[in-house]
Formats: C-alpha cells, sequence, structure tokens
C-alpha cells in the first residue's frame, strides 16, 4: 500500500493558508559546487601544471653535472669542447624528460690564480677555445699554481605539463616554455704535457 505524504500547510496571520518556510539545509550545494570547479581552475591545476618544471629542472640538472665530470675526464680541451656536441647522449636524455628542449651548449675554461697569502684578491681568467691560454697561466707559468675548472652550461626549455592558449603573444610557462640557463662546474683532470708535442693537454 503506497502512502502519499502532503506538505503540510500553516496558517499566519493575515493569510488562509501558507506554505512552510524553506530550509536552509542544502542551499549551499550549488555554490559549493562552483566554488570547487573555481579551486581546480584556478588554484589546482596551475600548481600541477607549474610544478613539473622544478622536477624536470632538478633532473636536468644532474644529467649536467654527471655530463661535466665526463668531460673533465677528456685527454685535451679540444675534446672537451666537441664532446657534448657529438655525443648525442646528453642531449636524448635531456629530451626524455619530457617537454625540455636544448637551446645550447658551451663549455669553457676557468682558471683562477691561487692566493699566496691570506686576503689577496682571487684573479681568474676564462678561456673558451684551446691555444687561447696565455704563458704566464699555464701549469709552468709565471702565475702558477693556479686551479683549472671545466664549465658546462646548458640553455633549456622547459615547457610546463599542460600548455594553455592565450592569445597570440607569447606568455612563458602558458602558451611557451621558459628558458632556464644550468651550470655545473668541476676541477680539470689532466695537467701534464703531450708526450709527442711537447705541450700541455689543456690548452690543446
Amino acid at each position: 500500500m503506497k502512502v502519499y505524504h502532503q506538505n503540510k500547510r500553516y496558517w499566519r496571520p493575515g493569510r488562509k493558508f501558507a506554505a512552510p518556510a524553506r530550509k536552509e539545509r542544502g542551499s549551499q550545494i550549488v555554490e559549493f559546487g562552483a566554488s570547487i570547479g573555481i579551486f581546480f581552475a584556478c588554484i589546482l591545476l596551475p600548481l600541477l601544471d607549474f610544478g613539473i618544471i622544478p622536477v624536470r629542472w632538478l633532473m636536468a640538472r644532474e644529467l649536467i653535472t654527471k655530463a661535466t665530470r665526463q668531460i673533465s675526464y677528456c685527454e685535451t680541451f679540444s675534446q672537451a669542447l666537441a664532446k657534448p656536441k657529438l655525443d648525442g647522449a646528453l642531449v636524448d636524455d635531456l629530451r626524455r624528460l619530457g617537454g625540455v628542449e636544448v637551446d645550447h651548449l658551451s663549455v669553457t675554461l676557468k682558471i683562477s690564480r691561487i692566493p699566496k697569502n691570506a686576503g689577496d684578491s682571487v684573479e681568474s681568467i676564462t678561456v673558451r677555445a684551446p691555444h687561447e691560454i696565455p704563458q704566464e697561466w699555464l701549469p709552468n707559468g709565471s702565475k702558477a699554481p693556479c686551479t683549472y675548472t671545466i664549465g658546462l652550461e646548458a640553455g633549456l626549455m622547459m615547457s610546463p605539463a599542460l600548455v594553455f592558449q592565450a592569445g597570440s603573444l607569447p606568455m612563458p610557462g602558458v602558451n611557451a616554455p621558459i628558458l632556464f640557463k644550468i651550470n655545473a662546474m668541476r676541477e680539470w683532470e689532466h695537467s701534464g704535457r703531450d708526450p709527442v708535442t711537447g705541450k700541455f693537454f689543456i690548452n690543446e
């Protein structure tokens, strides 16, 4: 047997009958749904979108550091300059991270004179090609002893997880990737001479 319930009708002064007042319970359901939508669209998605960039940066940093260590083991400075360009393993590993493109790779050699006395200023030069180290900066030069540090700089274009189309103007992090420069340095391992040419490996 079905039982049908009817809404109770109440008498109010000035009216014969009046419907019951609307209760407030559940009245915020519509506003709650809109708030959830705004939270996902304006807060959660952007955080997830940009949150992937620091992760890619850390992973790329590790790859650049590893490549710098391998470059420091090269026999000559010429080989160190050519290794990142000829060896495509570094570029392939960076692209496998997803959303990472290599803009440029450059290798430099920083030579710093070791201060003789505490408080002396540190004098240094940067060399970008072999046969350019001045005689006084070589291991047997007048400025010796010196430290030789090989450096690798990588310009990387990193894109967020989701790329939104926001007009025709490029907006890094929204509809265009962000350019990051990652540098890593390591001490040069070979300071000896080439037995054939008699020149230092660091300057060949």
